[in-house]
């Protein structure tokens, strides 16, 4: 668990503190967000940069570029993606174990609510509109995005998906669904 001190690990009976398999390189003790995204690999953002933690490795790779990181999320194939607080979409290539930059335009991050992303689509939840773009994976492990197709013109308080299915709270939280 994410606490002011770093991460914690609990038991089931009590809560200790996690030390980097004695060498704590977090990038930062106020942990702000925790995602695992495959088997035994963690992301933490922290007050000071985003952290890889490889549990069988037994590895930690710091990221400080991505400090003060806003929203992460993660696709059925277990793929990184996040928007950074300069407003910019960024996904990790595992093959290449590197970030790189998604153009989806300007957007502020006040606006988004929520992001969505599986294997073929990325859905931005705005405040005032819900965002898709089509996406393809290359070989080379890279997410290339298509022209922008606005679906919504909505106000929306809250959004997500499930596999094919997007689902929001409009502004009376009444729920509703889209199939892409």
């Amino acid at each position: 668990m994410g606490t002011c001190d770093g991460v914690n690990i609990y038991d089931g009976t009590k809560a200790y503190s996690w030390n980097g398999w004695g060498q704590l390189n977090l990038s930062g003790y106020i942990i702000e967000e925790i995602l695992e995204t495959h088997d035994g690999v963690i992301w933490v953002q922290t007050n000071y940069g985003l952290s890889k933690v490889d549990k069988e490795k037994r590895l930690v790779v710091d990221y400080p570029q991505f400090k003060g990181s806003y929203m992460m999320v993660k696709n059925e194939l277990g793929n990184l993606f996040f928007f950074s607080s300069s407003n910019l979409l960024y996904a990790f290539n595992e093959k290449k174990q590197e970030f790189y930059r998604l153009p989806i335009g300007t957007l502020d991050r006040e606006d988004i609510v929520n992001l969505y992303v599986n294997e073929h689509y990325l859905i931005i939840f705005l405040k005032n509109e819900i965002i898709y773009y089509q996406m393809k994976h290359s070989p080379e492990g890279e997410y290339t995005l298509s022209t922008i197709n606005t679906s919504e013109k909505t106000e929306v308080r809250y959004g997500f998906g499930d596999k094919n299915q997007v689902y929001w709270l409009d502004k009376d939280y009444n729920l509703l669904k889209f199939r892409k």
